[in-house]
């Protein structure tokens, strides 16, 4: 995210919670909450990358309660309206998604709804990647230039390029993550808009899969 992006984001924060957007981002909260718990049913640590004002995080402390969570956002403002919302124990920090303040291995489950286009993206999968224990699975949910989409995607993501199905599962590969799928998680009538892809962390060969950290 960049300078004059996250200054939006600042300004913003205090009226997000009221806007428009959040229409669309409750349904997509539990569309891509239900994927991620059909691929890690018990997480021990969740992580929300571009956590905003943390409404996924609240609905995630419901899907995996006892679960600790975890927020980042490269938007101060963000951050702090979140600290108001998200339940008591959840931890959370001013930092893009590229330099994640967490150890190597340490959360089994991240999840991340329509930031993904404003990450510094390749560096920011393998960040995440990095953080991601083996056997953990990471699950973004945004706009990508998949089937009807492809031509209209540039338009809709503002100048934002969207990354399409080959590119963004080559990117997860190079990142050292296993494609585990893709859902769609929220619909424009009967158009399929959002869609969440979803990584996976293997497992090493000596069958550890506990986080570090």
């Amino acid at each position: 995210m960049d300078t004059a992006e996250r200054d939006r984001f600042n300004a913003w924060a205090p009226s997000y919670d009221d806007s428009w957007v959040q229409r669309i981002f409750a349904p997509l909260h539990r569309a891509t909450l239900a994927y991620a718990a059909v691929l890690q049913p018990s997480p021990r640590r969740v992580l929300d990358v571009g956590c905003g004002t943390g409404a996924l995080l609240g609905a995630a402390a419901v899907r995996f309660a006892g679960a600790r969570l975890l927020g980042v956002d490269p938007a101060l403002g963000m951050v702090r309206r979140a600290a108001g919302r998200v339940p008591a124990g959840a931890g959370l920090a001013c930092a893009d998604a590229s330099r994640l303040p967490l150890p190597d291995g340490s959360v089994d489950l991240i999840i991340s709804t329509m930031s993904f286009n404003f990450w510094p993206r390749d560096a920011g999968v393998r960040e995440v990647s990095r953080v991601l224990a083996p056997g953990g699975h990471l699950v973004i949910a945004d706009l990508f230039a998949v089937g009807w989409l492809r031509p209209v995607a540039p338009v809709l993501t503002a100048g934002q390029r969207a990354r399409g199905r080959r590119e963004m599962e080559a990117l997860l590969r190079g990142a050292g993550l296993v494609v585990a799928g893709w859902r769609t998680v929220w619909r424009g009538g009967p158009l399929p808009v959002l869609r969440a892809v979803a990584g996976a962390k293997p497992v090493a060969a000596d069958g550890n899969q506990q986080p570090g950290g």
